[in-house]
């Protein structure tokens, strides 16, 4: 059974999606809305979802997230015309280029400004990065990290997230399945260099990342309303080729949970036991999920092959010697010169020593702090929803 805040968040966040006005539970605690809308970035469904009740109007909260409302009203503007002009920029300068999730989902809620966006992710191709390298400053960006499978540029309006590939290499089993996913796009017209995915290639994308998001520290609400609303955008989706995707990634079980949990959420569902467990982990989670849920889920990553003393001795190895890709995005200048490592690596413990004392002893304790039974117990609970790690690190 759900509690009464999470029925009342969940009666606004149908009123806001669907038009109603629906009332909430008659105990409803008004106090904790913006705090919690903020936390999981929905504080405009929120608002919009209390808009009618007199409750609402007349609480202390009202003024607040109206203020946040506004606010946020006028920065999706401005990063939807943002992320157009930077495309039309792309067309003009032969940049092929896919948008991803936030950059399209945006679009199918009844207000932008309903699914708020950190940042816009993008697909380029790597063998054009050259060309973008000359064009991103022209257009105000300046490039700030580089990773694994992005590759990030701060802008005035908002960050570009240009990816290299669609999800990450250290994420193997999803990384198996979709390799960089350009081999799932197709370009969208003659007369641009946008690409598209297929309809279902995009729904299994975006429940991959969903799933990727949960299993490492935890997802938030955004997550399961981008879903609810693609299903119900999109009514002539071919289901036996995304179950076969979705069979294939280990998560087809996990995909069938998630859609009784939403079809408790907006279509009056019974609630069952799996249904409430994914809710009280979202609604505790935050956009960003929780540290705590983070270091379980490395531990069990670092554990699987191996006992969970020896997964902590590799983690301290890592810590210390981190890869070679890994120090390149710290001192990119190794990709010229990577003999130079073992001294960079000398160079970095050096300055940890000497000046990161305090971080070094809270990441130790952290470490030391992951047992044998945090490992079984978050292997239990992703097991429980249908999810695992199925690869070793």
């Amino acid at each position: 059974m759900l509690s009464s805040f999470e029925t009342g968040i969940i009666t606004l966040i149908n009123n806001a999606l669907k038009g109603e006005s629906k009332p909430l539970p008659t105990d409803f605690d008004y106090s904790q809305v913006y705090s919690f809308g903020v936390k999981h970035q929905i504080l405009p469904m929120l608002y919009y979802g209390g808009a009618h009740d007199p409750k609402f109007i007349a609480s202390d909260t009202e003024n607040k997230m109206l203020f946040g409302t506004m606010q946020l009203t006028a920065l999706s503007e401005n990063q939807l015309y943002e992320i157009d002009r930077v495309c039309k920029e792309f067309d003009k300068n032969g940049i092929e280029y896919l948008k991803l999730k936030g950059s399209i989902i945006k679009r199918l809620y009844p207000q932008g400004e309903m699914r708020v966006m950190s940042d816009a992710d993008i697909l380029i191709r790597e063998h054009q990065m050259k060309e973008l390298e000359e064009l991103l400053p022209r257009l105000g960006y300046k490039f700030k990290v580089s990773s694994d499978h992005e590759w990030i540029w701060s802008g005035e309006i908002l960050p570009l997230e240009l990816h290299k590939r669609i999800i990450a290499t250290y994420q193997k089993d999803f990384y198996a399945f979709f390799g960089d996913g350009w081999n799932l796009a197709h370009k969208k017209n003659d007369n641009s260099c946008e690409y598209v995915m297929g309809l279902e290639d995009e729904l299994v994308y975006l429940f991959t990342h969903l799933s990727k998001h949960y299993r490492d520290t935890g997802i938030g609400i955004k997550h399961m309303t981008d879903i609810y609303l693609f299903l119900n955008s999109y009514p002539e989706l071919d289901f036996d080729y995304i179950n076969s995707s979705l069979e294939k990634l280990h998560l087809l079980e996990f995909f069938k949970n998630v859609k009784r949990t939403l079809d408790v959420w907006f279509e009056g569902a019974e609630c069952d036991d799996v249904s409430e467990f994914i809710t009280a982990k979202i609604f505790e989670s935050g956009v960003y999920g929780t540290r705590l849920a983070g270091l379980k889920s490395e531990a069990l990553k670092l554990s699987k092959g191996r006992d969970v003393e020896k997964a902590k001795k590799k983690k301290y190895i890592e810590l210390a010697f981190p890869k070679y890709e890994n120090m390149c995005y710290i001192y990119p200048w190794l990709k010229k010169c990577p003999v130079m490592l073992p001294f960079m690596w000398i160079w970095r413990l050096t300055v940890a020593l000497l000046f990161k004392g305090k971080k070094i002893k809270e990441k130790s304790n952290e470490i030391n702090a992951v047992n044998q039974e945090t490992v079984d117990a978050c292997q239990a609970e992703l097991n429980y929803v249908g999810l695992d790690f199925n690869f070793e690190v």
